[in-house]
C-alpha cells in the first residue's frame, strides 16, 4: 500500500470488507483500494513504480484499475464515486473527491468504512460499534439501499449469517426487505446463484439455517427464481411447520450437506409434499446449475426419498424418476455424491490401459469401454481391480 500510495501523493484508502475483517482480527482475502484521482491518472501514476508489472484497466468504466506486482500480488484501485442513477440492478455513477460520498453509496455500515495508510479509521456510519456488537445494518435509509440493488437483499442474509449476532433485525428492515422481495426475479441467475451458495458456506451452520429461515419469511412467498419449484410450491411454505421444527429441518440440511444445489434441493423437499426429478431440472437450467450440481442434487433428492433402501434400489428409483436418462449419467451422478463426502474410490482403468489391452481400439469405442467396465465397478460396490475389470471386458469382446 505504501508505495501505490506515495504515488497518489498520499490520496489512498482502503475499503470495504479488508477494513472490516481487520478490525476483527480476521486475514483479508483481498483489499481494494479507492482514490479521487481518476482512473487514468490512476493508470499513468502507477505505471512509473518499479515494483508493478502491469495495469488493466478491468473496470475503466466504473473508475477501477487492477495493478499487477512483480510478486504476484494485485490490487483493485477505484475512483471515488457517487450514483448518478439506479435501476435495482445496474448504476450510472460519476467520479467524485468526496470520500464520505462513496462510502455513502456502500450497502452496509460495516462495509462503509475506510482506512488510510497510517491506520487512521474514517467511519462515517458506525460501522466499527455495528461490527462489534453484531449488527448488520444499511447505510442511511435501507428502502433506498435496496431499491439500488435488489442483490442487496440477498446479500443482507449472508451478511446477517456471517456477523450478526443472535435475534431478529429491527422491523424497518425487515419491512424493506419484505416490500423489495418482489424485485427478485429481475437479477441474473448468476448473481443470486452466487449470493446463495456464499450464504450456505458461512462456517457457523446454525446461524445459516436462522437466516435462510428469516429470509423464507421475509419473502412472504414470492417468488424470487430462487425459492419456488415448478411455480407450484415456494420455501417459505415452511411457515407451515412450528418455528422451532422448521428451524431444526433446516439446521439438519445446513449441517449435513455441503454443495449449495443439494442444499437448495434438500430445502425444497422439506418445502414441499416431495420434489421429483424434472422439478430440480428446471431449477439446474434456471439458476446455471454446473452438470456436477444438477447430478449431486437429483441424485440427493433420490436416495433421500428411498429411505433406508440398498443403493441397487434406489438406484433404480434414480433411473425411473429421470425417465430413462442412461445409466452411465446415473452412475456419474452417484459417483459425485460419494465424491462430495470423501468416499469415492478412485476408478482404476484409463484410457491408455484400454488400448494396451485392446489392440486396435480407438475413438468413441474407449469410451463405450470404460464405461462398461465403470458400471461393473459401481455394481461389485467398487472392489474390482483393474486387470479384473479389463479382463471382463475382453471376455465380453
Amino acid at each position: 500500500m505504501l508505495a501505490m500510495a506515495d504515488a497518489l501523493d498520499g490520496n489512498l484508502r482502503m475499503a470495504g470488507g479488508c477494513v472490516r475483517d481487520q478490525l476483527i482480527g480476521v486475514e483479508p482475502s483481498d483489499y481494494d483500494f479507492c482514490t479521487p484521482y481518476d482512473p487514468q491518472t490512476v493508470y499513468n501514476r502507477m505505471a512509473f513504480l518499479p515494483s508493478v508489472r502491469n495495469i488493466l484497466p478491468t473496470g475503466i468504466d466504473h473508475g477501477t484499475v487492477t495493478v499487477l506486482f512483480n510478486d504476484g500480488s494485485a490490487y483493485e484501485v477505484t475512483t471515488l464515486r457517487r450514483d448518478v442513477e439506479t435501476d435495482g440492478r445496474h448504476a450510472t455513477v460519476e467520479f467524485t473527491s468526496d470520500w464520505e460520498a462513496d462510502a455513502a453509496r456502500r450497502d452496509f455500515t460495516i462495509n462503509a468504512m475506510m482506512a488510510d495508510r497510517d491506520g487512521n479509521l474514517y467511519d462515517w456510519f458506525g460501522g466499527e460499534a455495528d461490527l462489534r456488537a453484531g449488527i448488520v445494518r444499511f447505510v442511511g435509509d435501507a428502502k433506498v439501499r435496496l431499491q439500488e440493488d435488489y442483490l442487496r437483499a440477498l446479500r443482507y442474509y449472508r451478511f446477517h449469517a456471517r456477523f450478526g449476532h443472535d435475534g431478529i433485525p429491527d422491523p424497518v428492515t425487515i419491512n424493506a426487505l419484505a416490500e423489495v422481495s418482489e424485485n427478485l426475479g429481475t437479477l441474473s441467475a448468476e448473481r443470486v446463484w452466487s449470493e446463495f451458495s456464499k450464504l450456505v458456506a458461512v462456517e457457523d451452520k446454525a446461524k445459516v439455517a436462522d437466516a435462510i429461515r428469516m429470509m423464507c419469511a421475509t419473502m412472504n412467498a414470492v417468488d424470487s427464481g430462487l425459492f419456488s419449484f415448478n411455480q407450484a410450491c415456494s420455501y417459505t411454505y415452511i411457515d407451515n411447520y412450528t418455528y422451532n421444527d422448521a428451524r431444526l429441518a433446516v439446521s439438519r440440511i445446513v449441517s449435513e450437506y455441503s454443495t449449495p444445489a443439494v442444499i437448495w434441493a434438500m430445502l425444497a423437499q422439506e418445502a414441499s409434499v416431495g420434489i421429483l426429478a424434472g422439478s430440480v431440472a428446471d431449477a439446474a437450467e434456471r439458476l446455471k446449475w454446473s452438470g456436477d450440481e444438477r447430478k449431486q442434487a437429483m441424485y440427493t433428492i433420490t436416495t433421500y426419498r428411498s429411505g433406508d433402501k440398498d443403493r441397487e434400489t434406489y438406484m433404480a428409483e434414480y433411473d425411473y424418476l429421470v425417465a430413462g436418462m442412461p445409466k452411465d449419467w446415473a452412475s456419474e451422478a452417484y459417483g459425485c455424491v460419494l465424491k462430495s463426502r470423501g468416499e469415492y474410490p478412485a476408478f482404476p482403468v484409463n484410457g491408455h490401459d484400454v488400448m494396451a489391452a485392446v489392440p486396435g481400439i480407438k475413438g468413441p469405442e474407449i469410451g463405450e469401454a470404460l464405461r462398461a467396465m465403470k458400471h461393473a465397478w459401481f455394481n461389485d460396490r467398487y472392489t474390482s481391480t483393474k486387470e479384473q475389470l479389463l479382463k471382463m471386458y475382453t471376455d465380453l469382446k
